[in-house]
C-alpha cells in the first residue's frame, strides 16, 4: 500500500506517451486501465497508468491522474 497527496500530485510532471522502464531502461507504451460503466461498456481511465516490459513481463504503475508519480 501507498499513499500519494492531492499536494504532491500537483507538484508532479503530466505524464507522456511513454515512460523509461526500470527493467531494461528503454522507452514503453503507457497503458491504462479501463473504467466499466453501469452498463456494461468500457471506456478509457486516466487514474491509473502502467507500463509493461517486453523483456521481464514485469508491469509498473508510473502515473495516476495523467500526472507522473515517480
Amino acid at each position: 500500500m501507498f499513499a500519494i497527496t492531492d499536494e504532491e500530485l500537483s507538484n508532479k510532471q503530466p505524464l507522456e506517451e511513454t515512460y523509461k522502464c526500470y527493467d531494461c531502461g528503454e522507452q514503453h507504451i503507457i497503458k491504462y486501465g479501463d473504467e466499466i460503466l453501469e452498463d456494461g461498456t468500457k471506456v478509457e481511465s486516466k487514474l491509473l497508468a502502467f507500463i509493461t516490459c517486453p523483456i521481464t513481463n514485469k508491469s509498473y504503475m508510473v502515473g495516476l491522474n495523467g500526472m507522473k508519480i515517480r
